[in-house]
């Protein structure tokens, strides 16, 4: 597993393009905005106070340039059980100014935001055996910065939960292992996985989703097979320490058994059928902190 060069399949969206073009033209601005995070900021608004791409002028926008991952050549095979739903992010100029998106086979690219130049690929070797609960997806990586450290290694890294189950993290800079997270990069989630029951079905579980980094705790979830029968797999949340990857804690998730939406004393709101689909928000500040398909006990 290391660095390499990429060959270019898989267009990315207009969405970028418009991100790209934004950057290319008001690259001040940018660096104090940026998208640091797959919903732009931590709460996940996918807000950006940039304003001179609008309504008005949108439709004169033109493709500054367009990049191709190689992910259907690499994986001609499973362009069929494959999708791509990333939303990249937009480093700090100290984190390496990188745009960074990831393939659905969990390859990290990051590209010059201006000249669409590719700046470094990692390839976890993803493990595509595994045929997973649903299509090979990843819908987007994480940043985090090491305030605690004036060391440069690994001090801005990206972290990327797979398909596979597993955690890595990466130095943003060049797209190297941070070799003090978990076993020379990366952590297995798995044998934590099957530890909470109903585990049976763990060829099901998938994680693709971009992690959530609190108070330097990634917390995960997980994707599973939602419902085709009582064994599908557990729904925990789980936090591992962001530097060493060390698992913190594990959550299983326990919810009302009634329908309709329950407000709990501390004004966290239970809303939809709490048997099967649950969303969970808190009511001061309008953040959502729980989403699952999973069962709940």
């Amino acid at each position: 597993m290391q660095a390499v060069k990429a060959s270019r399949t898989l267009l990315l969206t207009c969405a970028v393009s418009t991100l790209v073009f934004a950057v290319a033209t008001f690259a001040e601005e940018m660096e104090q905005t940026g998208w640091p995070h797959y919903g732009g900021h931590e709460g996940g608004g996918r807000y950006s106070p940039l304003a001179q791409i609008n309504r008005d002028n949108v439709a004169d926008l033109e493709l500054a340039w367009d990049y191709r991952t190689g992910a259907q050549q690499l994986h001609p095979d499973l362009i069929d059980k494959s999708g791509y739903q990333a939303t990249p992010i937009l480093l700090s100029a100290e984190a390496g100014g990188h745009l960074v998106t990831c393939t659905p086979f969990n390859r990290v690219i990051a590209l010059d935001p201006v000249t669409g130049k590719e700046q470094w690929v990692f390839d976890p070797q993803l493990d595509t055996d595994n045929r997973a609960a649903g299509r090979f997806n990843c819908r987007g990586v994480t940043a985090w910065s090491d305030t605690a450290t004036a060391a440069p290694t690994c001090r801005h890294r990206i972290v990327l939960a797979t398909n596979d189950r597993r955690l890595i993290a990466i130095d943003s800079r060049d797209g190297k292992l941070c070799p003090d997270f978990g076993n020379g990069g990366q952590f297995d989630v798995t044998p934590l996985i099957a530890e909470l029951k109903p585990a049976e079905q763990m060829d099901g579980m998938q994680l693709m989703s971009p992690v959530a980094i609190v108070n330097d705790v990634i917390v995960i979830g997980g994707t599973a097979n939602k419902f085709k029968d009582v064994s599908s797999m557990n729904g925990a949340l789980r936090g591992f320490d962001v530097r060493t990857g060390e698992p913190a804690w594990a959550h299983r998730q326990r919810a009302p058994r009634t329908s309709g939406t329950l407000t709990t004393g501390g004004k966290l709101v239970f809303s939809g059928d709490l048997q099967r689909y649950v969303t969970a928000f808190d009511a001061e500040l309008a953040a959502s902190v729980l989403n699952s398909r999973n069962p709940v006990s």
